[in-house]
């Protein structure tokens, strides 16, 4: 999972293991496919911040060795190697506060009274 830090161009990267692992990198197109280790926080996830400027990236988790696309992450390409990359999209920070803001907004705004059509009587006379 990528998540803005608070400091400006970092990027918090975070991977929960479903099994028991000993150690997870992350590595990708952001510094030249070289691992980048995350140390495990108190909760068992693995985390680690990078600076990212805004851009689209492509990446995969290193555990014990083994890589792994980002079970979490559903964007991805197939790559040379016959195997998938996962792909995310870091955006400006401005963007990215103007966008969440449109989305709560859109959440927030009440929905618009339902529009009740005026029916007319017909009277027929005869057949």
């Amino acid at each position: 999972m990528f998540t803005k830090d608070s400091r400006k161009g970092t990027v918090r990267i975070s991977f929960k293991p479903m099994y028991p692992v000993s150690t997870c990198e992350v590595a990708g197109d952001f510094n030249n496919w070289k691992p980048v280790e995350m140390p495990k926080d108190k909760t068992g996830q693995f985390v680690t911040d990078l600076p990212l400027a805004a851009g689209t990236y492509q990446y995969k988790f290193i555990l014990d060795g083994q890589w792994l696309a980002d079970p979490d992450n559903n964007t991805y390409v197939a790559n040379a190697y016959g195997t998938i990359n996962s792909v995310i999209q870091i955006e400006e920070q401005k963007k990215q506060a103007q966008a969440q803001a449109a989305a709560q907004a859109s959440v927030q705004a009440p929905a618009p009274p339902p529009v009740q059509a005026k029916s007319k009587t017909t009277r027929r006379f005869g057949r």
